[in-house]
């Protein structure tokens, strides 16, 4: 087999995240659990590699390793918040890229839309139809709030996640670095995507 790697680009690492392997790393012994972990694995050009085993797999937690017990191809759609920060929505190229990584994401995803101003605004609830987020995005106000709660809000879709379960918890975070309103602590909303079992990005 030819040598692979794990790419994560910042504007593809969601795509990444979701077209990938599936893996089951065991629990410690004595402990009756398994945790699945989403990757995505290239060949030096690019390409999807999909003849991979437990064997081509090392998992570490804690600094000790952890048996591998499968490895496959994903097959459980990812639960997916794509979340806009209010003040970019009018910039055009945002509106492009959302719009664009809307359509490459469906079938993979059931997605929301979410607009963060001062409180999270769902636009559009989980739905396995794109067209109802790319609608949303097309009639997207071109006079924003201009101050955003990004933390509490980031906070918050972590508790939704935490209330509703889905398999495959995921944000999408599109905002301006820096400048927010509020004062949750990074430790506090870090713990609430951990309890939330999310895993989050974020294009800023």
């Amino acid at each position: 087999m030819s040598p692979v790697r794990v790419r994560l680009v910042a504007q593809f690492a969601v795509v990444c995240a979701i077209a990938g392997f599936r893996i089951q790393p065991s629990s410690a012994a004595g402990e009756a659990l398994t945790r699945t972990v989403y990757v995505t694995i290239t060949d030096d050009k690019g390409a999807k590699v999909s003849d991979l085993t437990p064997a081509n797999f090392k998992v570490k937690e804690g600094g000790k390793d952890r048996e591998i017990v499968k490895a496959g191809p994903a097959t459980t759609k990812a639960h997916l918040a794509v979340m806009v920060e209010e003040k970019l929505i009018a910039d055009w190229q945002i509106r492009a890229g959302v719009f664009e990584f809307v359509k490459r994401m469906a079938g993979s995803a059931e997605m929301s839309l979410v607009t963060v101003g001062l409180r999270n605004n769902t636009l559009v609830p989980f739905s396995s139809e794109p067209n109802q987020l790319l609608k949303a995005i097309n009639e997207l106000s071109l006079n924003p709030q201009p101050t955003s709660n990004m933390t509490e809000c980031i906070g918050d879709m972590a508790k939704v996640f935490q209330k509703e379960k889905p398999e495959r918890p995921v944000m999408v975070v599109v905002a301006m670095s820096g400048g927010q309103a509020g004062g949750a602590s990074a430790s506090s909303i870090l713990t609430e995507l951990r309890q939330s079992g999310a895993t989050m990005y974020a294009v800023t």
